[in-house]
């Protein structure tokens, strides 16, 4: 009998056999050890101290000199998070100053012979985990900008809008293409996504989840799908 096959009888429960060899299983699965505070407490303490300084001594002495070396201007007081972002192609990098940027985020470049792309990220700008950055031509972040988990600004599409070209692996045309604007202290909240030739106005709060398709003005509350202005915020 092939293991697939015991599985499938032993699940079935259709004799006094399989039944007990079911319950025995699953009884096994829920056992616990005995697990006393005084023993596992200070395990768990220990547990966390070592692997939180082991990332910290990581970040500092390894992951945060490499990322150093993408950059055409290096902060002299950045926080990296975690590990490095993960950089596709070869785009233009500055960083401003006092930046606090999880490593765990995508910055991609697309490959082309008529410019070079380039990511602008100002002074005190938060990035969090599972950001992703597709640099058409150009994306620009402003200062005090905050970047919530999971955001995607998407300069680029990476498949044609012609059906035959697309069909043939063929990749956009420059004109599908497109630069990414935040003006200074800019929220993005998490999920947000940012299409190609959009500027979001300085002070502007995008609500969690939308889709921001074209230019939103200073100052106001947008939500969406896709983004509008809801509200003026106070400046």
């Amino acid at each position: 009998m092939s293991i697939n096959k015991l599985k499938s009888w032993i699940k079935r429960r259709d004799s006094w056999l399989s039944r007990g060899i079911y319950s025995t299983v699953i009884s096994i699965r829920y056992l616990r050890l005995p697990a006393p505070g005084f023993l596992f407490k200070p395990l768990l303490w220990l547990h966390l101290f070592a692997t939180r300084t082991l990332r910290n001594l990581l970040v500092f002495f390894y992951w945060k000199p490499l990322f150093l070396q993408y950059l055409d201007k290096k902060p002299k007081h950045l926080i990296l998070e975690k590990t490095m972002p993960y950089i596709l192609g070869k785009p233009k990098i500055t960083l401003g100053e006092d930046c606090r940027i999880n490593g765990d985020i995508v910055i991609s470049a697309k490959t082309t012979n008529e410019y070079i792309p380039e990511l602008s990220i100002g002074s005190r700008v938060g990035i969090q985990y599972q950001s992703q950055f597709y640099i058409g031509t150009k994306i620009i972040i402003g200062d005090d900008c905050r970047i919530a988990e999971g955001c995607i600004l998407r300069g680029y599409s990476g498949h044609p809008l012609d059906p035959i070209r697309r069909k043939k692996g063929e990749a956009e045309l420059a004109t599908e293409r497109g630069g990414i604007e935040l003006e200074d202290n800019v929220w993005l909240g998490n999920s947000v996504k940012v299409n190609a030739n959009v500027t979001i106005g300085k002070n502007s709060v995008i609500a969690s989840g939308s889709i921001v398709t074209k230019d939103i003005p200073p100052g106001v509350l947008a939500g969406g799908i896709p983004a509008k202005p809801i509200r003026l915020l106070n400046q």
